[in-house]
């Protein structure tokens, strides 16, 4: 079964990280006083967020090519559809999170 995973390229392959003690917030307190379910919520996600490397790496990465797109296209129309489109993106993807 392994060698058949390992050969076929249409498979998605999935990387299995080894759990290990966090960077950052390894003694994870709460960042909120006040302890709601929207600040629960919150905390977790900033947590999540910057403890793992995909997330940050894909963030950055929609982050820099909007903006090398802003800077080499010279309309402003256009400029500003994409400025557009990228900030409803990352909504879009904050608010499926």
């Amino acid at each position: 079964m392994g060698l058949i995973f390992t050969f076929s390229p249409e498979l998605e392959k999935i990387h299995v990280s080894i759990r290990t003690k966090p960077f950052l917030f390894r003694h994870s307190k709460q960042i909120f006083k006040k302890r709601t379910v929207v600040n629960g919520f919150i905390e977790l996600f900033i947590k999540a967020f910057l403890r793992d490397h995909s997330y940050i790496a894909g963030y950055f990465q929609i982050i820099s090519v909007t903006i090398m797109a802003t800077i080499v296209i010279p309309p402003l129309w256009l400029k500003g559809i994409i400025i557009v489109s990228t900030l409803g993106m990352l909504y879009l993807w904050l608010n499926n999170g």
